[in-house]
């Protein structure tokens, strides 16, 4: 996970009209509410071994944020998600989220040395997903910048929708040692992990990037009947210049206790690839995953391809190759396509078209 995901700047909120004496006027209410937030349109064809379908995904995000006293910010996100299943009725929703929900819904009081957020917002850790349609939960994420070159984190929530009802607790502390970015995570998930320890170290030498991560997780006997203790390590080595990169990398999960991630996604803190493989080897026992990915960039044009595989994953062995192409119509609005194949033990084709205008 980078540095800029544990910002607390994102978001924030909208004042509301009513219909009592006194109330603000739309002029008023709105004055000084900033938007952020974009619109995509999916379409998916998938061929998984014969087993052909077509998907369509509109997903609409709307992040509000406004100053509503001194040195206090509220936030609302408003989302809109629905996934159709080849233009029929409409399917089960991508991650449980279905029609219009309200994501975040929090505030925020800052000083010079730091912040607290509380409310109903992303659950921004290593283990979870921290995308806007990702991990949410009903608690507490604070910051403290007083000591010089170090940032530390705090996160309490009484749930998540990752944790279902159980609470989760965590520390942080991030810092830059030379040209390495350092951060280290404790969390504890009430009867599901005891304590999971994570270390990532980023060093960037010129073109040349390095990073490594382990991740060391014990579970709760009331989750796995057992103590179960497991260990992920992984690694990745890339060259960036001229708008051209490239990267190569390695994960590895423990084979008795595999656990390593609350939420399966590539939004995570961990490092993955591509758009299918990762998921063989999340929290799968003995499952080792390397791969190669390039990327060039042009003015508007973009182009992405990589090579991926995974033994003992989910599946057995099985290996992923895709290519993407992007393309910037404007500066906000976007359209990209890209073709994933899988082969091995998991065999699933995967065409994609996607339409996205941010704001």
């Amino acid at each position: 996970m980078k540095l800029t995901k544990l910002s607390l700047a994102a978001i924030v909120a909208a004042s509301a009209m009513t219909t009592v004496a006194g109330a603000a006027s739309l002029e008023e209410a709105i004055k000084g509410v900033q938007l952020k937030g974009f619109t995509r349109v999916r379409h998916d064809r998938e061929d998984a071994d014969g087993d052909k379908s077509h998907y369509n995904h509109f997903t609409t995000v709307l992040g509000f944020t406004s100053n509503v006293g001194d040195s206090v910010k509220a936030g609302l996100t408003l989302t809109y998600n629905k996934k159709e299943d080849g233009g029929k009725a409409p399917a089960k929703n991508e991650k449980g989220n279905s029609g219009h929900n309200v994501n975040e819904l929090w505030f925020q009081k800052s000083w010079k040395s730091g912040s607290v957020k509380v409310g109903k917002q992303v659950v921004a850790t290593p283990w979870t997903d921290d995308g806007k349609r990702g991990t949410i939960g009903d608690g507490a994420f604070a910051l403290f910048t007083g000591i010089e070159g170090v940032t530390l984190g705090a996160v309490a929530f009484d749930q998540t929708t990752v944790t279902k009802g159980k609470e989760l607790y965590g520390a942080a502390a991030i810092t830059k040692a030379g040209p390495a970015d350092i951060q280290v995570w404790f969390a504890n998930a009430t009867d599901i992990v005891d304590y999971a320890v994570y270390a990532d170290v980023q060093v960037a030498l010129g073109e040349i990037s390095v990073e490594a991560q382990a991740n060391f997780l014990k579970l709760n006997e009331d989750t796995s009947g057992n103590k179960d203790m497991g260990m992920f390590f992984g690694g990745k080595v890339g060259y960036e210049a001229k708008g051209f990169s490239i990267a190569a990398g390695a994960t590895k999960n423990n084979e008795d206790q595999a656990t390593y991630a609350l939420a399966a996604d590539d939004s995570s803190g961990f490092i993955f690839f591509g758009e299918q493989l990762s998921g063989e080897a999340v929290n799968n026992p003995k499952a080792m995953m390397a791969f190669v990915e390039g990327a060039f960039s042009a003015d508007k044009l973009g182009v992405e391809g990589g090579f991926g595989m995974v033994t003992d994953g989910k599946s057995g062995d099985s290996q992923e190759v895709y290519g993407s192409v992007s393309y910037d119509y404007t500066e906000k609005f976007a359209l990209s396509g890209l073709v994933s194949a899988m082969m091995g033990d998991a065999k699933n084709n995967l065409v994609r078209f996607e339409a996205k205008y941010s704001f």
